[in-house]
């Protein structure tokens, strides 16, 4: 079992940051976050989501895979005309049928 585990844990990509919490939670958060916005009730993004677990608590991103990501992210939402979750999948790629990524 361990050793199974092992396996599938060096196999995992993108690891997230959040530790108990979970992403109910931190959806919450960023939710109240948005309150003074222009579109307070407006879901929160998987790009959103991702660069939200994705650092540590101090704002620090996790390796320089993550770092890039989340750059090309950034990149794409600010400079050009796609929408964040668009912008999400062009960086990570079409989901797989059965799974949900950052949400």
């Amino acid at each position: 079992m361990s050793e199974q585990n092992s396996k599938n844990k060096a196999q995992q990509k993108w690891r997230h940051r959040t530790g108990p919490v979970n992403f109910g939670v931190i959806r919450e958060r960023l939710r109240a976050t948005k309150e003074n916005k222009e579109m307070p009730n407006q879901a929160e993004s998987q790009a959103e989501m991702f660069c939200e677990t994705s650092q540590s608590k101090k704002g620090e991103p996790l390796d320089q895979e993550t770092t890039n990501a989340m750059a090309q992210l950034k990149d794409l939402i600010e400079n050009s005309s796609q929408q964040p979750d668009e912008a999400f999948q062009s960086v990570f790629g079409k989901e797989k049928p059965g799974r949900v990524q950052c949400h």
